[in-house]
């Protein structure tokens, strides 16, 4: 037991199942330390008194903690007062570049689907610690994806689609939303957040039925968490709309105007299609209407188009 694995709720359910395997079964321990963040996001813990070695997926021990260890590996995703005294610094891959299972504020699993590369040696939790174990000729971490240990660990299968009654409580207060990631401010790191008043109470209202004229909401999917497609009815901007251009939405009357591209519209059915990403308040106002819901303004198109020259058939 002189080994301790300390992590927080916001891994995986996957890379949780393999650090708990790996401290009970490679090392041995019963010092599998999980900590559940608090409002903010902060995850603070303490390592045993007799722990000589241990393992952080983020900036969780107080420094005293670990001045007294004999080796510290820190496994993140960005550099921390941890990982600045560490013996052995693990980078790791997270959310858009790792495939996976998490659970949201409210206890529902959500899918994660790699969408990017990450960046550098960067890799997912797991497979950091499946290669480590396999190091250590350790059996049973033979793991190639996050959904085979899914299958062993017997995780349900998460849809990425929620249908709720009302929207989260951090989604419509700004002060209910955490502002840490594992001893990280998130709005160093998201520099989007930068623009969001945390100090003030933020009420949304969404899905009222708004002035005549207002365009109409008329599909409306997350296809990535935190990403939406949005299909609106404006046909004179899906009328002159070419590619390269954007339009400029309001949700409602004091919503600002914020400009989006165009990814796609249909002349025919007079519709136009955006792809948002909830980066600020305005964005989230946006997500958090529903199909039938009616914008207050959407302008465009706007920008000059893209020249795209025909050169015959490759």
């Amino acid at each position: 037991d002189s080994f301790a694995l300390v992590c927080d709720t916001t891994s995986s359910l996957e890379d949780r199942y393999v650090f708990k395997k790996f401290t009970t079964e490679v090392m041995k321990s019963k010092n599998y330390i999980e900590i559940e963040p608090d409002e903010r996001g902060v995850s603070r813990g303490s390592l045993p008194k007799d722990t000589k070695a241990a393992l952080l997926t983020g900036d969780f021990v107080d420094s005293a903690d670990l001045e007294r260890l004999e080796l510290l590996i820190v496994q993140d995703c960005y550099p921390t007062p941890a990982s600045g005294r560490a013996d052995i610094v693990l980078p790791a891959a997270i959310f858009a570049e790792v495939d996976g299972t998490i659970l949201d504020g409210s206890g529902q699993k959500r899918p994660l689907y790699k969408a990017c590369e990450p960046p550098g040696r960067a890799m997912p939790e797991w497979w950091i610690i499946c290669r480590l174990a396999q190091a250590m000729r350790a059996k049973g971490f033979e793991y190639e994806s996050a959904g085979e240990i899914s299958r062993q660990a017997g995780i349900s299968q998460a849809t990425l689609k929620k249908e709720r009654q009302e929207a989260p409580a951090a989604a419509t207060n700004l002060k209910l939303r955490r502002t840490f990631f594992r001893g990280h401010r998130i709005d160093e790191k998201v520099r989007g957040l930068r623009e969001l008043s945390v100090d003030e109470p933020c009420a949304l209202d969404v899905g009222a039925d708004r002035s005549e004229g207002a365009f109409q909401i008329l599909e409306k999917r997350e296809i990535a968490p935190n990403v939406h497609e949005i299909v609106i009815a404006a046909p004179e901007v899906a009328k002159k709309a070419l590619p390269g251009q954007f339009a400029i939405v309001m949700v409602d009357e004091q919503s600002e105007r914020v400009p989006y591209t165009l990814c796609g519209w249909d002349t025919q059915k007079g519709t136009i299609t955006l792809v948002v990403l909830e980066q600020g308040q305005s964005s989230r106002k946006l997500i958090l209407s529903k199909a039938d819901d009616k914008l207050a303004h959407v302008v465009g198109p706007l920008g000059i188009p893209l020249e795209i020259e025909n050169y015959g058939t490759v």
